[in-house]
């Protein structure tokens, strides 16, 4: 327990970055629900027939998951990229003007 201690300790700046920078999280509850809908599709789905099935579902998982933190309708977005509609801002454009908008 005293070791566990003092690494916490030694990390103490790591672990308090999130003073100084307040658009960064306190935890990381967002990556483990990303990769908990991953987890949950290959439950439902009984996994993918292939390596191309398995991307196919990341590809879609992530474009759903970086929407939904956007506050943009995921849905709405694919149907836009499928019908070729345009009408939306690419999601990394999106990501870099919000983050521009946080840190500047």
């Amino acid at each position: 327990m005293n070791r566990r201690i003092r690494k916490t300790y030694q990390n103490e700046n790591e672990f308090l970055t999130f003073l100084d920078y307040p658009e960064i999280p306190i935890h990381n509850n967002d990556a483990e629900l990303g990769a908990r809908a991953q987890v949950r599709c290959q439950d439902v789905s009984l996994f993918t027939k292939n390596e191309s099935g398995t991307k196919a579902v990341d590809f879609y998982l992530t474009i759903v998951k970086t929407a939904d933190k956007l506050g943009i309708n995921p849905f709405e977005y694919v149907y836009d990229l499928i019908a070729g509609m345009n009408d939306h801002i690419a999601l990394s454009e999106m990501i870099r003007w919000k983050n521009n908008k946080t840190t500047g």
